[in-house]
């Protein structure tokens, strides 16, 4: 009977060592959960706030755990108890029974103390946490959107300083040349007194204009040549966009007049002539357009020569 008595006291202190060392491993999962590193990036503060409510979650439930077995030692000590006649088995069960109920009573404190307020308003500060990051991202969009419509305006007011340049730059060539002139007058004097002539007879009416006569099949593609390099001169920043159609459209009637038969060419002059008219009244030619006038240009000369050599 004594020997029984033994092997379940063995048992019984095996226990509660484990239990021990449950408690222990417990006091390292609470002690995790008390040093807390604040962390500057919103992201990673989430995610540490996430894992030590995880944590304590975890710590309760064991708690639970360690309470429910303390119960069930309790409950199997006082039924030694209750059948042991030994004294001095008596007195190792309450001292066993003893230090349990202090153990237990230690546990329940520490579970008691668990506030789940804590944990709820953890949780309100990640959702409110999430709310802010969901507003930056709209924010984000809106920046975005913002941004390519500031670019375009930049864009827009690019364009115009160009034109602006362009324009600066051609008035002051315009008045330094008349600033040349009028230092030359200055130079040469007053222009010498001629006495009075009779008065002249009015001129001659000048005589209708005539139609251009078509030019052979052989000088044609040279004339052709020399047409289209008078329409390339031209192509130059300082000509204004207007002239520029002007010019394109003359070029049009006049090699319209010179070849026999109509062919598409002819019509890319108008088409680019009414884009040049949709510029500002004194938009001179930028950039692209030089690049695209001289490509065209050229290439109109050669399919244009190509009619005439079969005329």
């Amino acid at each position: 009977m004594a020997a029984d008595e033994q092997v379940r006291i063995d048992s019984l202190e095996k226990t509660v060592e484990k239990l021990v060392s449950e408690i222990s491993d417990l006091r390292e999962v609470v002690k995790a959960l008390s040093e807390d590193s604040g962390v500057s990036d919103s992201v990673k503060e989430l995610g540490q706030s996430v894992a030590e409510m995880k944590s304590q979650l975890d710590g309760i439930a064991k708690i639970d755990d360690v309470l429910s077995t303390i119960g069930g030692l309790r409950d199997e000590i006082s039924a030694m108890k209750e059948s042991s006649e030994s004294d001095e088995m008596n007195k190792k069960l309450d001292d066993i029974l003893s230090s349990i109920s202090g153990l237990g009573k230690s546990i329940q404190q520490v579970h008691d103390r668990q506030d789940m307020s804590d944990i709820t308003s953890r949780l309100d500060d990640l959702h409110k946490r999430l709310e802010v990051l969901t507003g930056l991202g709209e924010r984000v969009d809106e920046l975005h959107s913002t941004f390519e419509e500031t670019k375009e305006i930049v864009s827009i007011i690019v364009r115009q300083l160009d034109d602006i340049e362009r324009k600066y730059n051609k008035a002051l060539s315009e008045v330094s040349e008349a600033l040349a002139l009028v230092r030359k007058v200055a130079e040469s004097g007053p222009p010498p007194v001629t006495a009075p002539t009779e008065p002249t007879p009015p001129p001659e009416r000048a005589p209708p204009k005539k139609k251009p006569r078509k030019v052979s099949g052989k000088a044609l593609p040279s004339t052709i040549d020399a047409i289209m390099e008078q329409l390339l001169e031209l192509v130059t920043p300082h000509t204004e966009a207007v002239e520029m159609a002007r010019a394109l459209e003359e070029t049009r009637d006049r090699l319209t007049d010179l070849l026999k038969e109509h062919t598409p060419v002819i019509f890319q002059f108008g088409k680019m002539a009414r884009e040049l008219k949709s510029y500002p009244p004194t938009a001179t030619l930028n950039e692209n357009d030089i690049a695209r006038l001289n490509k065209e240009i050229r290439s109109w000369t050669a399919k244009l020569k190509e009619v005439a050599k079969g005329q």
